[in-house]
């Protein structure tokens, strides 16, 4: 008997579509999905509208109207999706390029406007600071050092309080400050600071006012 190739070749294909339809190559088979070749962009919750007034905000060369623009749009759309995502990033990349170019006049408000919609912020206050001390503004730096003392109470700020609060002359806070830190377990050794106190409450002959912990 003549085997016809044509034949057998028919035979196993049917074979092959009867135990593995799926295996029946054709982009017509209808246990193929058909392939989407087109590029989907992805859905966003945001308008046009939206968007540009977020682009045209942080695009703005000029520090002081980029951050007034950038609360604006904030105030505008405050569940916008741009604000998490993109608009709070670029506020706090404004700071960053005010700090490191030492624009500290701008710096400063538009940290403080920062720290009234994210208040308790430690690098907001850092930024205050950094600012209030370049600017020559003692008072203040030492009020936003104390901010950041309450929220992160490390012996170096408190040391750093009472440093600037003697530059002030301000007796009343050097007392308050100097009792704080002789409290402190990590300056339970520091006999230089410790006799510094001393030696100062001694040369103004102020021995009874001389803190507790000194006497």
């Amino acid at each position: 008997m003549k085997r016809h190739p044509k034949m057998l070749l028919f035979a196993l294909m049917i074979l092959a579509a009867a135990f593995f339809p799926t295996a029946v190559v054709g982009s017509d088979n209808p246990a193929l999905p058909q392939q989407n070749t087109d590029t989907e962009e992805p859905e966003t919750d945001y308008g046009e509208e939206e968007y540009n007034a977020y682009d045209a905000a942080s695009k703005e060369a000029n520090f002081e109207k980029r951050g007034t623009m950038l609360l604006e749009f904030m105030q505008k759309y405050p569940k916008s999706s741009l604000v998490t995502a993109y608009a709070k990033p670029a506020y706090e990349n404004l700071l960053r390029e005010c700090s490191q170019a030492k624009q500290y006049a701008m710096l400063e408000p538009l940290a403080e406007k920062w720290l009234k919609v994210y208040p308790d912020n430690i690098q907001t206050l850092a930024y205050i600071m950094e600012a209030s001390h370049n600017l020559g503004n003692d008072q203040k730096y030492v009020e936003t050092l104390q901010a950041i003392y309450t929220i992160d109470p490390k012996g170096s700020y408190a040391v750093d309080i009472l440093r600037t609060y003697r530059e002030l002359k301000n007796q009343a806070k050097i007392d308050e400050w100097t009792n704080k830190i002789l409290k402190i377990p990590e300056y339970d050794t520091d006999f230089g600071l410790r006799f510094d106190f001393v030696q100062k409450y001694m040369a103004e002959d102020n021995y009874p006012k001389l803190p507790s912990g000194l006497r």
